[in-house]
């Protein structure tokens, strides 16, 4: 799939770490389905955040994230319900945002070209 996020580093970077939005919203556990905030314990808790981490530590993160959903405290409750209990119902859902977030970058990508590419 294609999932685009926003990243916003303030003022405070690094002492904190930034923060990630996922604009293209994806069906997850750990994904928030109104904000698309992800829910990742380093970018959660200031505490926890190690200067050292670099932004493909974060997207990395959030990859093997979307890869191995944590049902624990998930904040897609149906998602998380919806992985635990019907794991072939969940799948299909995931193959069809891949589908849709694939056909929204297609359509993005052809409504950016320029006139004499089109």
């Amino acid at each position: 799939g294609i999932f685009k996020v926003y990243i916003r580093f303030d003022e405070h970077y690094n002492v904190r770490p930034p923060q990630i939005i996922f604009h293209t919203i994806p069906f997850h556990p750990n994904v928030d389905v109104r904000t698309g905030r992800p829910c990742v314990d380093f970018l959660d808790d200031c505490q926890i955040w190690n200067e050292d981490y670099s932004l493909s530590t974060m997207l990395v993160s959030l990859q093997t994230l979307l890869s191995n959903p944590v049902c624990e405290n998930a904040v897609n409750t149906d998602a998380a319900r919806m992985f635990l209990t019907s794991p072939e119902l969940y799948n299909q859902m995931i193959k069809e945002c891949v589908l849709t977030s694939q056909m929204i970058e297609a359509e993005t990508s052809v409504n950016t070209m320029s006139p004499d590419s089109k």
